[in-house]
């Protein structure tokens, strides 16, 4: 039975992800019944820091120009559960708000909201709100994380994070739940920095993008986040989604399949390891991703895209 510690992991997971995802297989060694998640030499996805260099300055130029503000809502629904889930509905909303630019930073809030049906007849109400802000070179990191039971403050993490110079160690700085300090591991990114990588290799025709990542999701702990990046799909060749306020905008930007495996630091320690979790989406030059799936080890949801605003992005002076 999927219990309330496992709900609010799932937004742990899901709430601020939207951004990347995609289905490709690599190595795969089994599978877990249902909804299950595949397993992965991480050996081989994450190698270091080094990988973080294979984008040129020229493709991460590229992709921090076109990365654009913009409030995206999705709309969510269970698309799989497997056989030992006890769910047996899951609907809701995903709010994002992306704004900034290289020279002033950048700001995400979001807010992750889903209604939970068992087949016991039991019904939960999730809600999680996340606020961050990085500064425009990925060096700092600042991040609220706070996340509801049925109404009830079940989670409250805040802090701020700094990249460490010269590929040496960052430092978190956690002031929620209870103030305490760690260092992060030599070429630990954040969010924004780690979108814009990723644009910056599918501009360059890279297949693989590994990097450890810190968004404060998991409080002071960071996650290696693996993708897998498509073939470019043409300007026009992916239409936008019918009938969404605010899409037709995407129809002349490139888009690429990506599929996105998250793996926490606890399970990146160890060889062979399937994902805490995974995605998959299409992802256009301008950071918004449609067609969005969320898989976890029983059960997938559908993101929808319902409604799109593309914001003017700040002018660097």
């Amino acid at each position: 039975m999927l219990g309330h510690s496992d709900m609010m992991r799932l937004i742990d997971q899901a709430r601020s992800r939207v951004a990347f995802a995609g289905l490709w297989k690599i190595r795969i060694a089994r599978r877990r019944g249902g909804a299950g998640l595949a397993v992965f030499s991480l050996g081989l996805l994450l190698s270091g820091p080094a990988d973080l260099q294979a984008a040129s300055v020229a493709h991460l130029q590229r992709a921090a120009k076109n990365l654009t503000p913009y409030r995206a809502v999705y709309e969510l629904s269970l698309r799989e559960a497997g056989s030992k889930s006890s769910i047996s509905a899951i609907e809701g909303r995903m709010v994002i708000d992306f704004a900034g630019s290289e020279c002033e930073g950048y700001t995400q809030n979001s807010r992750f909201v889903t209604r939970i049906s068992s087949t016991r007849g039991r019904v939960n109400v999730f809600d999680s709100r996340v606020s961050s802000w990085e500064s425009g070179d990925g060096a700092a990191y600042r991040f609220t994380n706070r996340e509801y039971f049925n109404k009830a403050l079940k989670q409250d993490y805040a802090g701020r994070a700094e990249r460490g110079g010269e590929g040496g160690a960052g430092l978190v700085a956690m002031e929620s739940p209870e103030k305490s300090r760690r260092a992060l591991p030599g070429g630990t990114i954040f969010p924004t920095e780690h979108m814009r990588r990723l644009l910056a290799a599918a501009y360059g025709g890279e297949n693989l993008l590994s990097a450890r990542v810190f968004d404060g999701a998991y409080g002071a702990n960071w996650m290696v986040i693996s993708a897998f990046i498509g073939a470019r799909n043409e300007k026009g060749k992916v239409p936008p989604p019918a009938g969404v306020k605010g899409a037709e905008a995407l129809k002349n930007m490139e888009s690429w399949p990506v599929t996105i495996s998250y793996f926490t630091e606890k399970n990146s320690q160890s060889g062979e390891q399937a994902p805490d979790h995974a995605m998959r989406v299409t992802m256009y030059e301008n950071g918004v991703g449609t067609n969005i799936v969320m898989t976890f080890s029983n059960f997938a949801l559908n993101a929808r895209l319902s409604d799109l605003k593309l914001l003017e992005k700040p002018a660097c002076e």
